[in-house]
């Protein structure tokens, strides 16, 4: 049983206190704070963030923060400047703890021209010499600067669905739901090829569910490519803000996609998703989600051999990974 006591505590400590963050990174590297922002919510009354404005407004939208600030906002110049603004010095100094998820020393100098104390810095993702998977490694960092004392290390797998309404089942899954490919990525050494997703399209109709694709602004190629395919008669979602994608992540049984931020967020969501690795580590990379199952081309003593001698990754790597056995993680994961 709980001590009462430690129990109060923990009450007070958030009905008082006021988190503040700011987050400079790409949308990847935002998304995979979620779990350890959520779990800052059992000693926050309060938490926003200074970030990019679409990546906070999908943030607030999922309830992992209450508000954020545009952090391209004039006033914030001041945080990179020697001149010190007051509108900022009254907004920082309005938290009790300022975290930094950066790598700058010169910014937590700053910040701490405006407010003193609390200030906490942690790197968003870890060294490459450390294997350890970046989410449970801002986990670790947040308990060393004592932000997270009371949180169990079981919470970086905590699934989340929290859009307004609903009941945090998701989608349907099974034959019948719908299935969101994915084909996309950063950049194009951690794209599978287009030709193994029309497959997994063909066999995931055939086993009777609904494949729908998602392309981005950046992925005119491919775009090119599905529309003088069959695949051109299924759904096809061209550049959905990122609020808009959430909720089809959510409307949907299941999902299939490369080492990306969409995948994060769809493991994030909960939702069933096989995501495919070409040259990023899976062991620091991969996406935080009850139900997700990684896949990767090479043997991995072959492909740290060749990442060793030429610093990069052929991309018949990512052609080892068979469309049938895509389509059977997938199975695997809705049955399961």
């Amino acid at each position: 049983m709980q001590n009462p006591a430690r129990l109060e505590m923990q009450t007070t400590e958030k009905t008082e206190k006021k988190l503040l963050f700011v987050h400079q990174g790409a949308l990847g590297d935002f998304i995979v704070t979620f779990p350890v922002l959520r779990a800052l919510r059992t000693g926050f009354v309060r938490i926003d963030g200074i970030c990019r404005t679409e990546f906070g407004r999908l943030a607030k939208h999922l309830a992992v923060i209450d508000e954020f600030y545009p952090q391209d906002a004039a006033r914030f110049a001041g945080l990179y400047s020697v001149e010190t603004n007051p509108q900022v010095a009254e907004l920082l100094n309005a938290y009790d703890h300022i975290l930094l998820f950066s790598f700058s020393e010169a910014l937590e100098e700053s910040v701490r021209r405006f407010k003193m104390d609390a200030v906490h810095r942690i790197p968003p993702w870890p060294r490459e010499e450390e294997s350890i998977q970046v989410t449970e490694f801002l986990f670790q960092r947040l308990k060393e600067s004592k932000l997270l004392p009371l949180i169990e290390a079981t919470t970086t797998g905590m699934p989340v669905r929290h859009l307004p309404g609903d009941d945090g089942a998701g989608g349907k899954t099974g034959p019948g739901s719908r299935v969101i490919l994915c084909p996309g990525a950063g950049n194009e050494p951690k794209r599978w090829p287009l030709e193994g997703y029309l497959q997994v399209a063909d066999m995931l109709i055939k086993n009777g569910f609904r494949p729908e694709w998602v392309l981005g602004p950046a992925e005119r190629d491919l775009d090119s490519a599905l529309c003088a395919s069959p695949a051109a008669a299924m759904p096809v979602h061209r550049s959905l803000d990122l609020v808009q994608l959430a909720e089809l992540l959510q409307s949907a049984g299941g999902y299939v996609g490369n080492d990306s931020a969409v995948s994060h967020l769809a493991a994030f969501l909960g939702v069933p998703a096989v995501v495919i690795f070409g040259p990023s580590n899976p062991e620091r990379w991969r996406p935080t989600g009850p139900r997700v199952t990684i896949l990767r081309g090479a043997a991995p003593c072959r492909l740290q051999q060749y990442e060793a001698k030429t610093g990069c990754i052929d991309s018949d790597f990512m052609k080892q990974v068979p469309p049938e056995m895509v389509l059977k993680s997938f199975l695997h994961l809705v049955e399961r």
